[in-house]
């Protein structure tokens, strides 16, 4: 569900890597969430079988709102971009740091 588009040997690493999730942060209410004071950049992976993409627009349209502002790129990757296109991912976050960044040739 997670690295579905993976070579199954390096999924097989990080699956075993994984921890379990607190359920306080499906539960616990938020004291501060920043995307209220500062501008967010969300990465909508249109192939996660975690959180779908439907769910991911969803939250961005709540986000937005709310009043919140959120610059949004999409990519056809799993829930695990880092992993599949690190070089796609490590652009879009220095775009979203402020960095002008060339696209990739």
């Amino acid at each position: 569900m997670l690295y579905h588009d993976v070579p199954e040997d390096e999924a097989k690493m990080w699956l075993a890597r994984l921890k379990p999730h607190a359920l306080s942060t499906f539960t616990d209410k938020s004291r501060k969430a920043a995307w209220r004071d500062i501008p967010s950049s969300y990465l909508v992976c249109e192939d996660d079988r975690g959180i779908p993409a439907q769910a991911q627009d969803a939250m961005i349209s709540r986000v937005k709102n709310l009043g919140g502002e959120v610059d949004t790129e999409r990519l056809f990757v799993s829930h695990s971009p880092y992993l599949v296109k690190p070089e796609y991912v490590s652009r879009f976050l220095r775009r979203a740091a402020g960095e002008t960044v060339p696209e990739a040739s």
